[in-house]
């Protein structure tokens, strides 16, 4: 059956725990620094896993592709569209006040001091 096929896919997210249990269970010791990759490999295979048999159990329920869109079916484009109450008015747009570039820079910027500030700022 579907159901047996995610018990299968959580196998591997059960190994990856086992890892990590064994590898703390030892107090990380550098003999068994495998064991931290192959819990990363693990459980990057067990949501891939997990992922495929949560999709069979959809579609044997008769789940399709076509009930992803929460937008009803109809020539109207949703986009750039706001509901009120029972009328529709077309939404008002905005340009960017600046480029893309400098709201990465921005970005980037402040990760940087977040993560300096995370790092050091509990040292004083």
């Amino acid at each position: 059956t579907c159901l047996g096929n995610i018990t299968w896919g959580m196998l591997p997210l059960h190994a990856s725990g086992i890892c990590a249990c064994t590898y703390h269970i030892f107090y990380n010791p550098s003999a068994l620094q495998f064991l931290v990759t192959m819990q990363a490999g693990l459980t990057c295979l067990g949501n891939i896993t997990c992922a495929i048999a949560a999709y069979r159990i959809a579609v044997s329920n008769g789940w399709t592709f076509a009930e992803v869109n929460p937008f009803p079916q109809g020539n109207t484009s949703p986009q750039g569209l706001i509901i009120d109450a029972t009328a529709a008015a077309p939404l008002a747009t905005v340009e960017p006040a600046e480029s893309t570039v400098v709201l990465a820079g921005k970005i980037a910027a402040a990760t940087i001091v977040c993560s300096y500030l995370v790092k050091y700022g509990e040292l004083g």
